[in-house]
């Protein structure tokens, strides 16, 4: 009940999409990770029935097991961050169309900048099971939407996000989509944004360099259109 009344209050406050917190604090000892979790398959189940009574979604952050087969049980948009899938929990958002969203560049971050050498020993480390994990996502054909949890790290630096999915196994191509139209289909806003044609939304990047052979290159952005108007040209 106190899920259902927080989601009918942020409706009202005019959220259109949902995100609960399921899993955390997470820890690898060992090669072995681990996060307890915070809802029954039942709970996320009554949540995701009380958002889409009104037309919304609900993604989750959800790190690890059984959280994460929780939460794709219960039929979420999205598992966001999504550091460890079981076999079952992967067969289950491949057939339901439960995006993984990464987000790589936010591990890396912390890693880079943690306060003391041990901490950011234990960020690598975390960092590198990840992609780990990613690798056996691909490989089971869970779909990918793109997500860089930026906030703690710069806005402007997305990019990097692209960079470090093609560099844990996925394409070039295959990390634009995630972000273009993936994304859209994530936010079921398919029709309006994530691809270039009539009718939708004119929000167009150009870049340096060709990113289907270098994906670095999205990080050399130098002409921008938001929305039909140009924000930014060389």
């Amino acid at each position: 009940f106190e899920l259902v009344n927080v989601i009918r209050h942020q409706i009202k406050e005019g959220a259109n999409f949902i995100k609960i917190y399921e899993t955390g604090h997470d820890s690898l000892r060992d090669g072995k990770f681990s996060t307890p979790y915070q809802y029954t398959e039942a709970e996320l189940t009554t949540a995701v029935r009380e958002a889409a009574r009104t037309g919304r979604r609900v993604a989750v952050h959800a790190t690890g097991e059984p959280g994460t087969l929780y939460a794709a049980k219960a039929g979420v948009a999205s598992i966001d961050h999504a550091d460890q899938l079981s076999r079952e929990t992967m067969l289950l958002m491949r057939e339901k169309g439960i995006f993984a969203v990464p987000t790589f560049a936010i591990g890396e971050y912390f890693a880079e900048h943690a306060d003391t050498p041990a901490r950011a020993e234990s960020r690598r480390r975390m960092l590198d099971f990840h992609a780990q994990e990613f690798r056996k996502q691909l490989a089971a054909g869970v779909p990918i939407a793109a997500g860089s949890d930026v906030g703690p790290f710069p806005h402007g630096a997305q990019a990097r996000e692209f960079e470090l999915m093609v560099k844990y196994g996925m394409t070039p191509l295959a990390a634009i989509q995630s972000g273009t139209l993936n994304g859209a289909k994530l936010l079921d806003w398919q029709g309006q944004i994530g691809a270039l044609k009539p009718g939708y939304y004119a929000d167009i990047i150009a870049v340096t360099g060709n990113p289907l052979k270098d994906i670095s290159a999205l990080t050399k952005v130098v002409f921008v259109m938001k929305g039909g108007t140009v924000v930014r040209q060389p």
